[in-house]
């Protein structure tokens, strides 16, 4: 059983109503709880309040016996992934054009070439005339193989007909060789395996695709969280600079620090005095450490004359 319903109500309906249900007894569980995003009726939210709905026993009405067509639109608006809009004009649209025109056309072809060349009645499967050269030699299954997280190879394989491998031992001169009688007979046996092991093979190659293809995500999805890290750092680093270079600014304009006082760029980490001429270097300091010993040896010198 599978229980549709919207965004909103999810934590109602996956735990409370199934505990509800639980408790009770006598109700099935439902297997499967799919949460749609909103579906709005014409640009606006759908309210039984406000009489905003499609209401059934009214469309029933304007469109006796179409009900299928409602339900052909609305599922083919489903709110899957996004909010969704239903409208009218979508509506007739998907009537006209996807059920008339694509839907009927294929199936106005299809019985006119099956009473053209077949009387009006379904062939079987696989059933040919004796002129049709068309057929099935080889039945191959193209699927790719997961070596690891990091090497997955596209591998081909054919499953039909069977390669039959003949014995290379032969019996000694005058052994008997014992007989035997199969039942049931080796065509019957081969009928009942050979579905089972056409079955098994596709299944194994179901299987090996899906492994490659999570890998090939979780190795795409690494990648792309490597990158995003490298960004943020990258950024976050400019943000940084940018802000100590604000609250620098802020600072010296506080302080009116004259103007033969200079800081050079943050990344050669250095702090000198330009109007002598020695200009004594401070030493290699971090961004945060060096106007903290600017403030320091503005702190200790005389303050600056004018304005």
């Amino acid at each position: 059983m599978i229980h549709f319903i919207g965004k909103d109500n999810i934590v109602f309906h996956c735990i409370i109503f199934p505990a509800m249900l639980n408790a009770e007894g006598t109700y099935i569980l439902p297997d499967n709880v799919p949460a749609n995003e909103f579906l709005n009726l014409e640009s606006d939210k759908i309210s039984t309040s406000r009489n905003w709905a499609v209401w059934l026993h009214e469309y029933l009405v304007d469109f006796p016996g179409k009900q299928d067509v409602l339900r052909y639109s609305l599922c083919a608006s489903a709110p899957e992934t996004k909010d969704n809009d239903f409208t009218w004009k979508e509506f007739q649209a998907r009537n006209n054009s996807e059920l008339v025109a694509i839907l009927g056309n294929f199936v106005n072809r299809t019985l006119v070439l099956t009473n053209n060349y077949y009387e009006g009645e379904v062939p079987l499967r696989g059933k040919t005339d004796e002129n049709d050269e068309t057929g099935v030699d080889e039945v191959h299954v193209v699927y790719t193989r997961f070596r690891s997280m990091m090497v997955q190879e596209p591998t081909a394989v054919r499953l039909l007909p069977l390669e039959v491998v003949e014995g290379t031992e032969a019996p000694e001169q005058g052994e008997l060789l014992p007989l035997y009688e199969f039942e049931p007979s080796a065509g019957e046996v081969l009928d009942a395996l050979l579905p089972k092991y056409v079955q098994s093979r596709v299944f194994f190659a179901l299987l090996q695709a899906a492994a490659s293809e999570l890998a090939a995500r979780q190795k795409a999805m690494k990648s792309a969280t490597d990158n995003a890290d490298e960004l943020i750092k990258k950024y976050k680093r400019i943000a940084n600079q940018a802000r100590q270079a604000g609250i620098t600014q802020e600072t010296l304009s506080i302080l009116r620090i004259p103007k033969e006082i200079y800081y050079p760029a943050h990344s050669q980490g250095y702090m000198v005095w330009a109007n002598q001429k020695s200009s004594p270097v401070w030493g290699e300091l971090s961004t945060w450490q060096w106007p903290i010993m600017l403030l320091a040896e503005l702190c200790n010198s005389e303050a600056p004359q004018g304005n």
